[in-house]
């Protein structure tokens, strides 16, 4: 029985592990068909054959990895011996944005000539490799003749000049006698019916767009209108309009039928962001077709680049008038007096602007024509003639109107509210560019070189001014005494104590910093103390990048300016580039700033600063400002502004057209070459044509030189076109 049991038992043991064991050979069974498969799915190895050691490759040295690593980070990579070489020179004269690697500048430099040597399979005298997109074009001597053949120009997707002299190549035009004639001029209607058959001269047109101000189109604020007579004042004081206050400018003459801006008024007004109209004025019942004469006003406008008009005629002609007019255009109507607002409301909706032109005595009227506009009020314009009737005014939910003399007064940029900051005219949002040039001048110069001892004036080629005369540490003016580009340049002087430091706002900006994109900083100076000025971006965060002179140490390839200071909420950078300027006395200092430490922030204004850095006295600093720009990297011109000339003639008149487009031309400098090869300057333009004077035309030949300025202020070559005057 005992046995019995035993036996029982181990039974019971058996059967509890039976799952178990049945289990345990069922994952056997299925691991070794994995295996099976597994074998029989691989395909067969196939050694390879040996190799000879001889055939396997050496791993790249350091220097060869230090060549690829910069030549498949940047697109265009030239390294080089020394800072005067002729594809260095090439690159600079076309603005290539290279990657400069100076190997003067780079520790075991001949181990990395040998690897470039190797890489580029040129000879051992090779002084100069260029890469574009981590393939090497050559050495010195293929890349040059890359570039006189047209293959570095296709390669690159950009016009490549490849010589000074090359571009000075004289293109030839012949002038029949018979059409050697100036540019016909065409004189003021002075009736209706002649304007509607008057068609503009020819060249009179402006030739620079208006740059934007987003807080010009807040509408609901008191606007600040300028009357200008047609002929202006040639006194250069009354030049320094505060355009940054100024919405509209009306060029209106009274007595006159028509009254039309010059291209140099509109060209100043939109460098600014300024609005530009003519006017029209006629009292009488002289019958018109409003259609008619909308669209003959309308070519006018289109044909003068200016941006609408100011209408003084009886309410009724303007009732029928308005409605035809596009709504792009600009439309002021002026009223005699306040009494007669009342009979202009209704147009109110279809207007820019109800110009009173009596000037205001009473402010009772003034505020029962603002509540019978409702909430147009801000279109109705108020004539005032000092400062004190503004303060009144002000307050009163209308608009304002003076002359221009009027606008003068410093109230007005000190008290109104600017409207800047103004992208720029050709550069577009996130630039700025000024060369202080004022529009006047006892001389003409081209980066920093003197052209013409002739004083001048020409308001066309006023730059973006700062405004001045607000009292501080640092004195700033307008001297003729020298200049950079133009007539005049910034004078700064300063006395500071022992280790003072002091700045001086110039102009309100809107630059912002985004990831991976570089700005670019430049400015040009002449001081006897380099160390003594210097740019000052200031942040809406409160933080001040500071611009110095380039550090000893850092490298001619720097891509970034480095950080060479800080203190509390102020960062000090070094040029990474502090060149003296064609032997002028000028030297411009170029900073490329960016990086996560800026992202997103703002630059709200730039500033100039002055230090004393002597520590024990008083130092009394001067110096002048020639040049300031200021650019995202990838916005600044690539290619040198070179023309495509040729001669009209028809109208005696030279003609030219940008090489390379878009346009980056702002001017153009055109001179007088004679037969000792001396040149004489003969004027700057913003417009794309010259008219020939017909004292020249008197010669048999005329050889005129062509120099192009791009809108950061450099200067394309020189470009020579004869003109035969044929019997």
């Amino acid at each position: 029985m005992e046995q019995e049991g035993m036996a029982s038992e181990a039974s019971l043991r058996w059967q509890d592990y039976t799952p178990a064991i049945l289990s345990m050979v069922m994952c056997a069974l299925v691991g070794l068909l994995t295996a099976v498969y597994y074998i029989l799915s691989r395909k067969v190895a196939v050694v390879p054959p040996a190799v000879p050691s001889s055939a396997v490759p050496p791993p790249p040295s350091k220097h060869e990895t230090f060549v690829t690593t910069l030549v498949h980070q940047h697109p265009l990579v030239l390294f080089t011996f020394g800072s005067d070489t002729p594809v260095l020179k090439l690159c600079q004269r076309n603005q290539l944005p290279i990657h400069l690697v100076d190997l003067d500048r780079v520790a075991g430099k001949r181990a990395v000539a040998d690897a470039l040597q190797d890489i580029a399979n040129t000879s051992s005298l090779a002084t100069e490799w260029l890469f574009v997109n981590a393939v090497c074009l050559g050495d010195t001597d293929a890349v040059i003749r890359l570039a006189r053949s047209g293959d570095l120009a296709t390669r690159l997707g950009c016009a490549i000049i490849e010589e000074d002299e090359a571009a000075e190549e004289t293109t030839t035009f012949e002038l029949p006698r018979h059409m050697a004639t100036s540019v016909l001029t065409a004189s003021l209607p002075l009736t209706l019916a002649e304007f509607i058959g008057w068609k503009p001269a020819r060249g009179a047109s402006s030739t620079v767009p208006r740059a934007d101000r987003p807080r010009a189109d807040n509408l609901n604020r008191s606007r600040l209108v300028v009357f200008l007579p047609p002929a202006s004042s040639s006194d250069p004081s009354t030049l320094l309009l505060p355009w940054n206050v100024i919405d509209t400018l009306i060029v209106h003459a009274p007595q006159a039928l028509l009254s039309l801006p010059t291209a140099a008024w509109v060209d100043a007004a939109h460098r600014n962001g300024v609005r530009v109209v003519a006017s029209l004025t006629w009292q009488t019942d002289e019958p018109v077709v409003p259609e008619i004469l909308a669209t003959h006003m309308q070519h006018v406008q289109s044909t003068l680049s200016f941006d609408g008009w100011f209408l003084t005629c009886p309410i009724a002609h303007a009732t029928t008038l308005v409605p035809h007019l596009e709504p792009c255009c600009v439309v002021l109507l002026g009223m005699p007096t306040a009494d007669l607002v009342s009979t202009a409301i209704p147009l109110l909706p279809q207007l820019h602007g109800l110009v009173v032109t009596q000037h205001a005595s009473d402010t009772k009227v003034v505020h029962a024509c603002a509540k019978a506009a409702g909430h147009h009020h801000w279109k109705l314009h108020f004539g005032v003639d000092a400062p004190a009737a503004a303060r009144v005014l002000r307050f009163a939910d209308v608009s304002l109107w003076l002359s221009h003399t009027a606008c003068l007064d410093p109230f007005w940029p000190r008290n109104w509210r600017p409207l800047g900051p103004a992208s720029h005219s050709h550069g577009g949002d996130h630039t700025f560019y000024t060369a202080f040039n004022t529009g006047a001048g006892q001389s003409t110069s081209i980066r920093g070189r003197v052209v013409s001892a002739t004083p001048w004036h020409d308001i066309g080629q006023q730059d973006v001014l700062p405004t001045l005369g607000i009292a501080g540490a640092i004195h700033a003016a307008y001297t003729t005494d020298r200049a950079f580009h133009g007539g005049t340049s910034l004078h700064l002087t300063a006395s500071l104590q022992p280790k003072e430091r002091a700045s001086l706002e110039l102009v309100k900006t809107h630059i912002r910093f985004e990831p991976f994109k570089v700005i670019h900083v430049a400015y040009t100076f002449q001081s006897a103390d380099a160390a003594a000025f210097g740019l000052v971006l200031t942040l809406t965060s409160h933080e001040e990048i500071v611009l110095r002179g380039r550090s000893g140490d850092t490298p001619a390839s720097s891509a970034i300016s480095p950080l060479i200071g800080r203190a509390k909420k102020s960062f000090v950078y070094g040029a990474v580039s502090d060149d003296d300027v064609d032997g002028s006395g000028w030297t411009t200092r170029v900073f490329r700033l960016g990086g996560a430490l800026w992202d997103g922030k703002l630059v709200r204004a730039i500033s100039v600063f002055a230090i004393n850095l002597l520590p024990d006295q008083v130092s009394a600093l001067s110096g002048s400002v020639g040049q300031v720009v200021v650019a995202r990297a990838a916005d600044m011109p690539r290619d040198a502004p070179v023309l495509r000339v040729r001669v009209d003639v028809h109208n005696a008149a030279l003609e030219w057209t940008p090489l390379v487009l878009p346009s980056t031309v702002a001017s153009t400098h055109i001179f007088q070459e004679h037969s000792d090869d001396s040149t004489t300057w003969l004027t700057r333009t913003n417009d794309t044509q010259w008219a020939i004077p017909s004292t020249m035309l008197a010669h048999r030949s005329i050889v005129f030189v062509l120099q192009a300025v791009d809108w950061t202020g450099a200067v394309g070559p020189r470009q020579r076109v004869a003109v035969v005057v044929s019997p």
